[in-house]
Order: structure tokens, then sequence, then C-alpha cells
């Protein structure tokens, strides 16, 4: 960059900004062809699949034969989110299409998503969306 800034002419300054570019350029696909763990792929795919069971970070680190404390690092660093947040994602998502798209009561749509005490869905969603399940679904019912 200052070399940049010493440069008189406009075309040396172009050519320093392409050059610029290309390279950022190079890191950004470098970064995007990247493999992702595998460990970490499996544990998306089973969350994703098994989100509405009794889940923790001990009981997916015992499915897939890893450390918990290892996997759970892992997690952060791969996806830049904690498991249990990562988890209670996938849920609310969930949460947000039934509650759009069907009249179940809300206790039992935390049920159905995994969440054992109906109360902390309630809070969790309050926070994750700003409203409550209620609101939301007044919201986003599709009549």
């Amino acid at each position: 960059m200052p070399r940049l800034l010493s440069r008189n002419d406009f075309g040396d300054i172009r050519n320093d900004l392409l050059q610029m570019l290309n390279e950022l350029e190079h890191i950004f696909e470098s970064n995007l062809s990247k493999k992702r763990n595998p460990i970490i792929e499996q544990a998306e795919r089973y969350v994703k699949s098994r989100y509405a069971e009794e889940l923790s970070l001990q009981i997916l680190a015992s499915r897939l034969n890893v450390n918990n404390i290892y996997l759970g690092r892992l997690f952060k660093e791969e996806t830049g989110v904690y498991f249990s947040d990562y988890l209670n994602y996938i849920r609310l998502e969930r949460a947000k299409e039934l509650l759009a798209s069907t009249l179940m009561k809300v206790s039992d749509i935390a049920g159905q998503i995994g969440f054992v005490d109906s109360n902390y869905f309630f809070r969790k969603f309050k926070q994750d969306t700003g409203l409550s399940p209620t609101e939301y679904r007044n919201l986003h019912t599709k009549e």
C-alpha cells in the first residue's frame, strides 16, 4: 500500500491496484477451495437429520468416535459457531417452518424439534427472532 501512495502516474496506480485485486482474488479462491474437515461434515449431517432427538456435544462426539473437547474446538474453528448455537439454529429454523405452516401448539412444536423445556424454547425463539412464537406465527402464517 505505501508503494501505491507514492505513485504519481495514474497508469502505475491502476496497475498496482489490479495486481492487488488479482492477489486478493487468488487468496479468496484458495480459501474457498479448502476442503472441509470430514468430521465436521458428518457432524452437520447428523445434527440436521437428528436435531429432534436428545443431542449434545458429548453424544455427537460419541457417535463420531472422537473426543468431545476436540470436536467442540474443531466445530468452532470450521463453522465459526459453537455446537450448541448451531444445534439451536437448526431447531429454531424448523420451528419457524412449523409455526408458519401448521396450527400445532407451540409446546408441541418445542417438543417435536428437541426442546424438552418449552419455556427455554420460548426464550431462545424470542432471543433469535425478537418475537414470541405466537407473534411469529401471526406474521408468517400463509392464509
